[in-house]
């Protein structure tokens, strides 16, 4: 498996939120989710480390034991 692409959309992740981070700063809770829980908790660390203290990251994510099997909602995007 090829790490680049979670590397890209990780810096990229965190160029967005540099660009509105003083705005959100402290304003919103924010929960992270992934396929698994495993990139989401990444991405809570490292912006937690930067100051973003009210993000969360989904246990399980969506597939496994996570958000799908626990039957909550789930709607498919458009255009995905």
């Amino acid at each position: 498996m090829n790490p680049a692409p979670r590397y890209r959309m990780r810096g990229e992740i965190l160029q967005r939120f540099g660009q509105v981070g003083r705005i959100m700063y402290g304003c919103y809770i924010m929960a992270l989710i992934c396929r698994t829980g495993h990139r989401s908790a990444q991405m809570q660390q490292t912006l937690a480390a930067r100051g973003f203290t009210l993000v969360y990251s989904v246990a399980d994510g969506m597939a496994g034991a996570g958000w799908i099997k626990r039957g909550l909602p789930v709607t498919q995007c458009k255009g995905c």
